[in-house]
């Protein structure tokens, strides 16, 4: 088992190196892959230490006991902060998110530090300390466990965003990140639950295979998808509407101002729908699989937070609902002018601007009430 230990400790502690040097070979200049350099640099000082720890390298492990015993406490204010670089805008984001790492320095400063002395120099000069109860104190990477839930609430607010401003989000798919997350989770929770198990039984050591192999695993999975993930540009009104950034507020009196006087403007709305429909059957823009909100309020001349006022409050639709409708209705009318025992449901549908086929069967069946392939044999059943 230890040999084993050691195998899995020694590849993670390589992999996590060869990221940190693809990063840094990337020029760190955006903030989400600064952060992800961060967080790997905790990622190899807790492998070293443990590596330390398993082969009893008291330098090794001294070395870097202070990032490993932290770690994982900081963790969650971390990836809750690296999810922010990804879908806000990054002006202001660090200086906003600096309360979220005070406990992390007073943790660290107050049991780390110590803990640290004491296992150097063997003496128990902190009363706080010497109560036996020290396992108690690795119970705060509950800490981490709220943020993990936290980043997952954000998660779920800005997958709202991106439906309202990409029609099928193609290219910002972030389940990713919900995985990763759960997987965090789940490793906090076997953490605490191995606590609890050794201050009320008997030391559980087995437990460092476990954990140090669940850490690689997802440091792994991080890294694929971390690595080459974008940057996600989103409407800063529609985050605003989400509730995911605050607007000064004397910004927020000027824009009560003008909602007051032209957002509701119903002759203006009328023309402009009239608009977007000729635009649309003129150039059938909807055939677009990368079409945003952005993209298609340009091609109207006006700004997205008027083509989103125009859909939501005017249309009664959103943005990805009024292109996938669209979209369903090019693919219909696809059914009965071409000879569909040459083609696939899906190449139709790719030919319609989908570009997944679970997202297109979900959706044609919401909008039409049957399957493609029950309204294929409808269709033909007539002919």
């Amino acid at each position: 088992m230890e040999q084993f230990s050691n195998f899995i400790l020694s590849l993670g502690i390589g992999i996590n190196l060869l990221v940190l040097l693809i990063l840094w070979k990337n020029s760190l200049q955006l903030l989400h892959h600064k952060l992800l350099f961060v967080i790997f640099s905790f990622v190899v000082s807790t492998l070293v230490c443990l590596y330390g720890f398993e082969n009893r390298n008291a330098v090794v492990f001294y070395t870097t006991y202070l990032a490993q015993d932290t770690f994982i406490l900081t963790l969650g204010p971390l990836v809750f902060l690296y999810v922010q670089s990804i879908v806000l805008p990054a002006e202001g984001l660090l200086k906003s998110n600096i309360k979220h790492f005070l406990f992390p320095v007073v943790y660290l400063l107050l049991v780390s530090v110590p803990i640290w002395i004491n296992l150097m120099f063997g003496t128990f000069s902190f009363e706080y300390l010497r109560l036996g109860n020290e396992n108690l104190f690795s119970l705060v990477i509950m800490y981490s466990l709220v943020y993990c839930i936290l980043t997952l609430r954000l998660l779920q607010k800005a997958k709202a965003v991106i439906l309202q401003n990409y029609a099928d989000g193609k290219g910002v798919n972030l389940n990713w990140l919900k995985k990763f997350l759960n997987g965090i989770i789940v490793v906090i929770t076997i953490d605490i639950l191995t606590t609890l198990y050794e201050f009320f039984f008997h030391d559980f050591k087995e437990v460092v295979y476990i954990i140090s192999t669940a850490i690689v695993l997802l440091m792994l999975y991080l890294a694929y998808h971390g690595i080459f993930q974008a940057k996600v540009f989103l409407p800063e009104f529609l985050l605003q509407n989400h509730g995911l950034i605050r607007i000064p507020e004397e910004q927020e009196i000027v824009s009560r101002k003008i909602k007051s006087t032209s957002e509701f403007d119903k002759e203006e709305l009328a023309k402009l729908a009239e608009d977007l429909e000729q635009l649309m059957k003129k150039e059938r823009l909807y055939l677009d699989t990368a079409i945003s909100l952005k993209t298609l309020s340009k091609k109207l001349d006006i700004s997205d937070k008027k083509l989103s006022q125009l859909l939501n409050q005017y249309m009664h639709v959103s943005f990805n609902d009024y292109i996938n409708r669209l979209r369903v209705e090019e693919f219909k009318k696809r059914i009965h002018e071409i000879d569909t025992e040459k083609y696939t449901l899906f190449a139709i549908a790719l030919d319609s601007g989908f570009n997944s086929k679970s997202s297109f069967n979900r959706i044609f069946s919401k909008e039409v009430g049957m399957t493609p392939t029950q309204f294929k044999s409808k269709v033909k059943s007539k002919v």
